[in-house]
């Protein structure tokens, strides 16, 4: 494995508030599902370091499908793995690039503040369905997006 790779294993943090978001929409039987740019190893890895891979159903990553999040390839791979319509699929991503993606294909969107997006906080704003500064704050709103989102299939 690369220097890098390890590195993001052992190092990454969680963002605030994501273990009590998983948890709830665990409970709730939501299905989730992890699109990510980085390999599948890096995002394995260090969620398994922090304990969250298990809230999670499955995973695709822009390396498998051939293109990054600035292509809607990953999103409709990742819809399509969830089995679930489009409208009823909530996005939490802090990047501008898959923002502008996924609104441009009517995906629903929560921006969340990053400090790699600082600059892009704005058009971040301006594109989400609705922006946190923290998970968090997305946990607590009764004013958010509030989709009819069919729970985890029976297995």
């Amino acid at each position: 494995m690369a220097y890098q790779a390890t590195q993001y294993i052992r190092q990454v943090e969680a963002k605030p508030y994501a273990e009590a978001t998983l948890r709830y929409l665990y409970r709730h039987n939501i299905p989730l599902l992890i699109a990510s740019s980085n390999e599948r190893q890096m995002i394995e890895g260090a969620l398994s370091r922090l304990g969250l891979m298990r809230y999670f159903d499955n995973l695709i990553t822009s390396p498998e499908v051939g293109s990054s999040k600035e292509d809607p390839d990953i999103f409709e791979q990742a819809i399509e793995m969830l089995g679930r319509p489009k409208a009823n699929t909530l996005l939490f991503e802090d990047g501008l690039h898959a923002i502008t993606t996924a609104t441009a294909m009517g995906l629903p969107v929560v921006g969340v503040c990053d400090s790699t997006s600082i600059a892009d906080q704005g058009k971040i704003r301006d594109l989400a369905d609705q922006y946190v500064l923290n998970l968090g704050e997305w946990l607590e709103s009764d004013s958010g997006i509030h989709l009819t989102i069919p729970k985890r299939r029976a297995d």
